[in-house]
């Protein structure tokens, strides 16, 4: 059964938190912080950062907003937009501005430094696309401002191995991995619960919404694919993600795993939170492949590229809540396991024609033109 997002007039700001290489399968410690809402088990539309980032802050999966791989150039020009680049393919491009959202020009949005939270930050790896300000300042902005964007990439590290302060896990192990990725998951979660503290002792977390959303996962040499890291491939472990919607305003915590929300949903789903509690949003007049996740009933399927997949045009695919079919070398499809197998699999290959042949359809649908990848319901 489908779960809607509550809605609520007494939203004084929204806080859209990123977290990058966030597993579905890890999300409960911060489920456990955050206040009540929905936690939706959802699909991401890349599994790297800034193609990923691209379709949340548009609505439109992949091929519309034209944001393929690092460094390139929003196609659009309407709001929740990339101006230049997204993400940190300014790291790439150290000219271009970060991912930029709400009203570009004005003091909608602002993107700040999460590692400086961290309780022991002087030990914490900065990444040098991030923002940094005191905290006070970072608060002041919090308050003043519709829409923050918060980007916390504390679980990346585990891939990037940045400094001796990350874990290292045994080449190959998936069990080991998992260890490490668990230890990085305690000290993210401190730095959530260090930036909530904060807004709860300034009075800025009762009216607060908090979009918390994992931008895409990572594998860890898990099988069939034996992947590690992100952005390789479109499997269980690097497509599934958590997408939530939480507030003090809000009456319970519901964990959504019908609906197989996606990262595009989340700005249709802004838009109607936000109106409801008068915060800036204006219109969008590009096609939104999102539903609104206030009132949608049914349950989607999710399109999500690779950065191989401008390059090969294949490495994409289309995931729902229980089977995915994966363009590779060859299409495959796969169904998804309940949890964690003994072996760390999320998924195998089956023979399923008829599932094949409808969610081929999907495939090649949304791969030519807009859609909303509805399976059923409104």
């Amino acid at each position: 059964m489908a779960i809607n997002v509550p809605r609520s007039a007494n939203i004084d700001r929204v806080v859209l938190v990123s977290i990058d290489t966030f597993r579905w399968y890890y999300h409960q410690p911060y489920r456990e912080l955050y206040p009540p809402g929905v936690w939706y088990r959802g699909v991401a539309q890349a599994t790297f950062t800034p193609t990923s980032h691209a379709s949340m802050f548009t609505g439109q999966n992949p091929p519309r907003h034209g944001v393929l791989n690092f460094g390139d150039t929003y196609r659009g020009d309407h709001l929740l937009k990339a101006t230049d680049s997204v993400s940190y393919s300014n790291a790439v491009h150290p000219a271009g501005p970060f991912t930029r959202g709400f009203e570009q020009g004005t003091d909608a949005y602002k993107q700040v430094a999460f590692s400086a939270w961290h309780p022991d930050h002087e030990r914490v790896p900065h990444f040098r696309y991030e923002h940094h300000e005191d905290h006070r300042a970072i608060l002041d902005g919090i308050a003043n401002r519709d829409l923050t964007f918060i980007h916390d990439w504390l679980l990346h590290g585990i891939l990037d191995h940045t400094g001796d302060w990350y874990p290292v896990p045994e080449e190959d192990d998936p069990a080991d991995f998992h260890r490490c990725y668990q230890q990085q998951v305690r000290e993210s979660v401190r730095t959530h619960e260090a930036i909530l503290d904060a807004l709860k002792e300034h009075g800025l977390y009762e009216n607060t919404l908090f979009v918390v959303w994992g931008d895409h996962g990572c594998g860890f040499h898990e099988p069939p694919d034996e992947t590690y890291g992100n952005g390789i491939t479109v499997s269980e472990p690097h497509a599934r993600i958590p997408i939530a919607f939480c507030s003090p305003q809000f009456d319970e915590t519901t964990v959504d795993t019908e609906t197989n929300a996606r990262s595009v949903d989340i700005v249709p789903t802004l838009q109607t939170l936000m109106h409801d509690a008068g915060l800036r949003f204006g219109s969008l007049e590009h096609p939104i492949e999102g539903v609104d996740l206030t009132g949608f009933d049914g349950e989607l399927a999710g399109y999500t590229t690779s950065y191989k997949t401008p390059l090969t045009g294949e490495n994409d695919g289309v995931r729902t809540r229980e089977f995915a079919l994966i363009n590779d070398e060859v299409k495959e499809v796969r169904q998804v396991h309940g949890g964690l197998h003994a072996d760390y699999s999320l998924e195998r290959a089956v023979s399923a024609p008829e599932t094949e042949s409808w969610l081929e359809d999907l495939y090649h649908e949304v791969r030519q033109q807009p859609s909303k990848l509805i399976i059923n319901g409104k």
